[in-house]
């Protein structure tokens, strides 16, 4: 399963919440709590603290959530011990008690994610950075433009330092020809790059 570091905040801003009062179903809370010592052992106790002081706070829980998000694509063992426990609480209706939690606060997004009030629902949304998945011929254009776009930024102040003649100079008030080749260049870098985002653009909507 996918992990997200807005999820397990979720879940951690639970176990923090019902500390005192501690939830219905007891397996729920020993849950709750191998999270937090998995959580905590694995990235210390200072950000986890700072929530339990104020669980609503919206920074102390991008934090948390962006170090655990770390932790999880660094360390495999980590994240199987969470998911494991994430799909645990999760089947014993987790998302509604992290609900209540958040009932009368707005729901935290971490990263490229979107939180969904009502049901915390936490998912990725596209990183438009990211070209895995994208066709081959969409990568290549996007490549092939970047760089003559780049060539083209390169001809103009190479020209704009060097070419440009002198006060009394033979040409001096005429535009280099390395300046209209620059505009050219980037203009086709510029054309073949948005051909190759676009069709990166639609590939992801398709998917």
């Amino acid at each position: 399963m996918a992990l997200d570091g807005g999820l397990i905040v979720g879940y951690l801003t639970a176990a923090v919440v019902g500390a005192g009062k501690r939830w219905v179903d007891r397996t729920v809370d020993r849950l709750l709590d191998q999270l937090t010592a998995k959580v905590t052992g694995r990235i210390g106790r200072g950000a986890f603290d700072r929530l339990a002081q104020n669980p609503r706070g919206a920074e102390i829980q991008r934090e948390l959530g962006l170090t655990i998000d770390g932790a999880i694509s660094g360390d495999r063992a980590f994240a199987r011990d969470i998911a494991k426990i994430i799909a645990e609480l999760d089947k014993r209706g987790g998302r509604k008690i992290i609900n209540q939690v958040y009932a009368e606060n707005n729901v935290q997004a971490f990263d490229h994610g979107i939180a969904v009030g009502g049901d915390f629902n936490y998912f990725h949304t596209p990183d438009r950075s990211d070209l895995s998945g994208t066709p081959l011929w969409s990568r290549f254009f996007i490549v092939l433009g970047t760089i003559v776009a780049l060539s083209g930024m390169a001809i103009f102040f190479y020209t704009l330092f060097t070419g440009i003649p002198d006060f009394g100079e033979e040409g001096f008030g005429e535009t280099p020809a390395g300046i209209p080749l620059a505009f050219g260049v980037f203009f086709t870098g510029f054309v073949l790059l948005a051909i190759g985002s676009l069709g990166a653009s639609m590939s992801k909507k398709r998917r």
